[in-house]
């Protein structure tokens, strides 16, 4: 009978000590209900190539309207610089398909490699031929989710979302 009373004691403490940990773990993950809520309205009316942070959080959400796009993630890119002939990767090739106006839907994640968040973003806000369609808290104070669009969405984000599109 103690044996038993301290192996269920031994369960609850190591049930505790990994709720505890899961918890903390898993609270610096963001929430990204919103973001999908934004996105689903216009991936399937966007024509790609389109750059998604969340990648991985859009195709399993999202798996119906991510799967015929040509996506590109911000792990890895390789750019062709026709103007120049040469052949980019890493933030400048970011930056140089931004200026050339490469990517239809951008939506960025401080969360996804921070040294490729800030170049894309002031890349973005110096650029004339993408706006701003929605922006939602990340789990990064101060750096919010964003997706940002070449042309007008055809359905109204703030719409479909309720948020501040």
């Amino acid at each position: 009978k103690a044996a038993a009373m301290v192996a269920t004691i031994l369960v609850v403490l190591i049930g505790l000590s990994g709720f505890g940990l899961s918890r903390s773990h898993f609270a610096l993950w963001p929430n990204s209900a919103k973001l999908i809520s934004a996105l689903r309205p216009i991936v399937s009316k966007t024509h790609c190539p389109c750059l998604f942070a969340s990648d991985n959080v859009a195709d399993y959400y999202l798996p119906q309207q991510m799967w015929p796009h040509r996506f590109t993630t911000v792990y890895y890119f390789y750019y062709l610089d026709t103007a120049r002939a040469r052949l980019l990767h890493g933030t400048s090739a970011y930056q140089q398909a931004i200026t050339d106006r490469y990517f239809s839907l951008i939506e960025i994640d401080p969360s996804e490699e921070p040294q490729v968040y800030r170049p894309i973003v002031k890349a973005l806000k110096g650029s004339a031929n993408y706006q701003l369609a929605y922006r939602a808290q990340s789990n990064i104070p101060g750096k919010p989710f964003e997706i940002w669009l070449r042309e007008k969405p055809a359905v109204s984000i703030r719409a479909a979302t309720g948020g501040n599109g």
